[in-house]
């Protein structure tokens, strides 16, 4: 019985021991120069070939361009936006993006890593923004009229620091040392016709969400008139003011006056309620929104400041 025993053992071990032998025999013919002999395949990007596993990080500095990462998912574009700024004038900015090489997010609808280094001396009075430095969102789902949007799902991270590394936490006392003036904000434009609202300039109305505002220079149109409504969202009170910019267009802000580091939540009820309040200026059921973008209008600033979306998706669903 013993012999016998010994004998299975052997031949249960053999497959295994043939194995080993072909593997070890195909290693010996391999150069160190030679693939592995198992590795999983790689995504490819369109053109078919692997794109890799690797992080991009690149700067766009005191210019605009439009930024557009592959992704798998939806789509965005990100634009430094020095708009006010022109060569020669004091003060500079730097968008900082990071990218990943297979283009996978950690979901569809997740936005690349980005970050805006700047400073700029205050400007006059009647036009102190300098720059908007923004990510604007080319899924495709817009233009679309009002009626026909459902949600407007936002998840958004943010922290603002003085220097010019990212910060884990906003310090307003810091900024407030540093004669910060800034805001944190999404943009809307809205417009009768589909083809105006897809552009800034052209649009008639524009509906802004302040999720903070840094300094006393950084006000939103219409706050010494005072506050229309009051509506909170994801624990965030929001203050409505209006009145019209130098462009003449009809603008609606959502004002937080404590900084919303942190928002995870649906946009659309303070669209809806300013189509509900029905006033004169304020858009309808059948406007179309054609842009809709989060950045940073940058005013002025004594030091350089960063600003970091460690964390962005936006997600609009459709009705039907």
């Amino acid at each position: 019985m013993g012999a016998l025993s010994i004998l299975s053992g052997v031949l249960a071990l053999l497959p295994i021991i043939c194995s080993l032998a072909v593997l070890i025999g195909l290693d010996v013919g391999r150069g160190p120069s030679s693939p592995p002999l198992f590795s999983p395949e790689q995504p490819k990007g369109p053109d078919g070939k692997p794109l890799g596993n690797g992080i991009k990080h690149k700067s766009y500095c005191d210019e605009t361009i439009g930024i557009s990462p592959p992704a798998v998912g939806d789509h965005y574009t990100l634009n430094p936006n020095p708009w006010n700024w022109k060569e020669g004038d004091d003060g500079s900015l730097c968008l900082n993006v990071t990218t990943f090489n297979n283009q996978t997010y950690p979901t569809d609808s997740s936005a690349p890593e980005f970050s805006v280094t700047w400073q700029y001396p205050p400007g006059p009075p009647s036009s102190p923004v300098y720059a908007y430095p923004n990510i604007k969102v080319d899924s495709g789902v817009f233009p679309n009229q009002i009626k026909k949007i459902d949600e407007m799902m936002l998840d958004f991270e943010w922290t603002y620091g003085v220097g010019n590394l990212t910060v884990e936490t906003t310090d307003k006392k810091a900024l407030n040392a540093s004669n910060v003036n800034a805001n944190v904000a999404l943009d809307l434009f809205l417009d009768q016709d589909k083809k105006k609202a897809q552009i800034s300039e052209d649009a008639s109305i524009e509906i802004m969400v302040w999720f903070a505002a840094f300094g006393p220079a950084t006000q939103p149109i219409g706050q010494s008139d005072g506050s229309l409504d009051e509506q909170e969202l994801d624990g965030t009170k929001f203050k409505l003011y209006s009145g019209r910019n130098g462009a003449d267009q009809f603008v609606l802000t959502w004002y937080a006056e404590n900084p919303a580091s942190k928002f995870h939540g649906d946009l659309m009820p303070l669209v809806d309620r300013l189509v509900e309040m029905g006033d004169t200026n304020f858009p309808t059921k059948s406007d179309y929104i054609g842009y809709m973008a989060v950045g940073t209008e940058t005013y002025f600033s004594d030091d350089y400041v960063t600003f970091h979306v460690p964390q962005l998706a936006i997600d609009v669903h459709l009705k039907g």
